[in-house]
């Protein structure tokens, strides 16, 4: 049976200072929405956006 080696992750990311930098993750795409709503209520002079990434689950088992 196949195992699946990544896992999906949903970064927010805020354009502060002319770069992209993440602020927070969340493991579904419908927890990242409400973030970024929340985020763009509470920050609105600041673009945010959210990027889909794969993360090897090998190197969350061994930060956990």
């Amino acid at each position: 049976m196949y195992k699946r080696k990544t896992v999906d992750e949903y970064q927010i990311q805020g354009f502060y200072s002319g770069t992209w930098e993440t602020v927070t993750t969340e493991e579904t795409r419908q927890d990242a929405k409400k973030m970024l709503k929340c985020y763009n209520e509470n920050e609105s002079t600041i673009i945010h956006r959210i990027v889909k990434k794969r993360v090897k689950i090998e190197t969350l088992d061994k930060v956990a």
